[in-house]
């Protein structure tokens, strides 16, 4: 049987050049990182807290979510409710990593989220990778001392006017 001599050296070329070009590809996340606001009730920001949260299948699920709500909800012996859900998405194409950094404002990557639910990430360059994340803002929960609204009634005038009329006939005919 006669040995073939296949030339290989254009591979190994190919897999040199294309070293610089890897952080360019894009990737599936496997982490993102997780901001949590606190806001008091004069509307300032009174702590961040800052984690890394490993995800699978490009998703956070809902129970993992709600479990870092409740975790969260207490801060500094305060209670805190939260009132947005941001997403930020690095889902850039390479192709216009160019057009991207000319003009900045003609993207955007951060969308609100209305519900607690599955929160999924797009596939992004591994050079942005570490840029996917999201904000949980958190409000300070304030209590009144009131049990609820208090039922207000509104008589119309002909009605007051019939009782008095009505009172004033009967002292009359007494």
């Amino acid at each position: 049987m006669e040995e073939i001599d296949i030339n290989t050296n254009w591979i190994d070329e190919f897999e040199c050049n294309d070293k610089d070009y890897k952080q360019f590809y894009k990737i599936k996340p496997s982490k993102i990182k997780l901001f949590l606001l606190y806001v008091d009730r004069s509307n300032t920001i009174v702590h961040i807290k800052k984690n890394n949260i490993n995800i699978s299948d490009n998703a956070v699920d809902k129970a993992s979510l709600l479990s870092i709500l409740r975790k969260n909800m207490n801060y500094n012996k305060n209670e805190y409710r939260p009132i947005s859900i941001l997403q930020y998405n690095m889902n850039l194409e390479p192709q216009n990593i160019k057009n991207f950094l000319q003009d900045t404002e003609k993207y955007n990557f951060l969308t609100a989220k209305n519900s607690i639910e599955r929160i999924y990430w797009d596939d992004t360059i591994k050079l942005f990778e570490n840029m996917n994340s999201l904000y949980i803002i958190f409000y300070e929960k304030w209590y009144t001392n009131s049990k609820g609204t208090r039922k207000i009634y509104i008589e119309h005038k002909r009605k007051l006017k019939r009782r008095k009329t009505k009172k004033k006939l009967l002292k009359d005919k007494c």
